[in-house]
């Protein structure tokens, strides 16, 4: 079964994030339903089919997908963790943002200034995590999810 432009974009996007390099014991996961057990640990959230049409042209459907990379970490003292948030933000950002057209699949990768990055403390001391919104706009050719558009 042929994988939809959707899918392609999302999968580019996630081989993006376990690119990222530099952080000892770092997991990159997509999906998962479960608590999230280890630290650190990426998690690209893209499940729930966020999709939806901006412009529809003749020869070709603007659409947008939104999904959220969730990053969860542990450290040793409060400072330790505010740098280590700090760090995986900043790499996870750097790999959403990296190539803006995910190797010619999308027209446009963001972080929407409306959604910005969400933290929180965890119950477990010290332990935070954060949340980012990202935006992928790409082309399809019309009422046709599995061809790329113009």
């Amino acid at each position: 079964m042929p994988t939809t432009v959707r899918e392609q974009c999302q999968a580019a996007l996630f081989a993006r994030l376990q690119s990222i390099s530099g952080i000892a014991g770092l997991s990159i996961e997509r999906n998962r339903a479960q608590p999230v057990e280890s630290f650190p640990t990426l998690v690209q959230l893209d499940a729930d089919g966020s999709d939806e049409k901006v412009e529809d042209m003749s020869s070709a459907e603007w659409r947008q997908t939104t999904l959220r990379v969730e990053g969860w970490l542990e450290a040793a003292t409060p400072a330790l963790l505010s740098a280590a948030v700090d760090e995986l933000r900043g790499k996870a950002q750097q790999a959403v943002l990296g190539d803006e057209s995910l190797g010619g699949l999308a027209v446009m990768v963001e972080l929407p200034e409306d959604s910005a990055s969400q933290d929180k403390l965890l119950p477990q001391t010290p332990g935070a995590a954060f949340s980012l919104a990202v935006a992928i706009d790409y082309w399809i050719k019309p009422g046709d999810p599995w061809t790329l558009g113009p």
